[in-house]
């Protein structure tokens, strides 16, 4: 069996957030239960300009470049991003893999909710077990 694993990952965070205490005072719940029961300090909130897939090409440029693979040596990119996105109806794996280089990639959309990172790592490992090449 061909061994397998993450070699790279990146993150892309907007500069804006909100804190526990803003949530808490803006959903009527102590700031207690919102930091300690929730485990929120803050969330992340994008401007309204900046789309989930353009979050993910900035994400995925970092795990490259961490990476030092040629882009073009991808084949496949398994899009995670939210279901909300720039446009209906758009598979943004093939938008992702365009703006990040990955020309000969094909690309997949991949939403099962709370279970996207793992449903995506899942189908990641299958395809290159299923195709070492």
């Amino acid at each position: 069996m061909t061994t397998m694993g993450i070699v790279s990952t990146g993150t892309w965070f907007p500069d804006t957030y909100v804190t526990a205490k803003e949530i808490a005072g803006q959903s009527g719940m102590p700031e207690w239960v919102v930091r300690e029961k929730l485990g929120i300090d803050r969330k992340f909130v994008a401007d309204p300009d900046v789309h989930p897939n353009e979050m993910a090409v900035k994400a995925a440029r970092k795990a490259i470049e961490k990476a030092n693979v040629d882009p073009m040596e991808i084949d496949v990119v398994l899009c995670t991003t939210e279901e909300w996105r720039e446009y209906l109806l758009w598979t943004t794996a093939i938008d992702l893999a365009f703006e990040i280089g990955a020309k000969r990639a094909w690309g997949l959309d991949i939403h099962t909710r709370c279970a996207t990172t793992v449903a995506a790592l899942k189908l990641a490992r299958s395809l290159m077990a299923d195709d070492p090449t």
